[in-house]
């Protein structure tokens, strides 16, 4: 019976903290890519948001935000992004839709957007009201083409990767699975 009990805790966690990016085939497997430090990264802060920038040699910037009230672990990247077919500029996973029925869907979405606001943040002013400020371009510190940046767990977090001519994998495991490749073979979300 203990042998039976664990081989079902096995089964039922184990595939909890399996990669969830394998869920879907085509994405990369980010095991290969070498960690960096987090910390090191973490140049974005406002109200209950912390997180990482980082801006690939490409021009591509990159920021992978964590919320100080709930595991709430999303990526977004902007700017000259490769392999697009309609002139996007903006991809985040995971991007949450309301449908015509009222129910929200959380996926991944490649846009042409206005990205003036993606170089803002609003935050507190000391006196109770929030203002809204520049980012300084310096604060996006390079990712090389073989490193990989990750932020909580592959249950709740998320987690970018650069690879070689340009791409970009990032990956969330919040509300399921939702991610995009970056590529100049080809662009997609998941």
């Amino acid at each position: 019976m203990r042998i039976y009990g664990a081989l079902v805790l096995t089964a039922i966690f184990g595939s909890l903290a399996a990669p969830n990016a394998a869920a879907h085939p085509e994405f990369p497997d980010l095991d290969g890519y070498a960690a960096v430090d987090a910390k090191s990264y973490e140049t974005y802060q406002t109200y209950g948001v912390r997180g990482v920038q980082f801006v690939t040699q490409e021009g591509v910037r990159c920021r992978m935000p964590t919320y100080s009230r709930g595991p709430a672990f999303w990526a977004r990247c902007w700017g000259p992004l490769p392999g697009v077919e309609h002139g996007e500029n903006a991809v985040s996973a995971p991007d949450i839709s309301t449908g015509a029925d009222g129910q929200h869907s959380f996926g991944a979405t490649l846009k042409e957007v206005d990205l003036a606001g993606f170089e803002q943040v609003t935050e507190p002013d000391g006196s109770g009201q929030f203002t809204k400020r520049s980012i300084d371009p310096s604060a996006y510190r390079l990712l090389t083409p073989g490193h990989k940046i990750e932020l909580g767990s592959e249950q709740f977090g998320a987690a970018c990767a650069v690879g070689d001519a340009g791409m970009i994998a990032c990956v969330a495991h919040w509300s399921g699975d939702s991610g995009f490749v970056l590529s100049p073979d080809g662009s997609w979300t998941f």
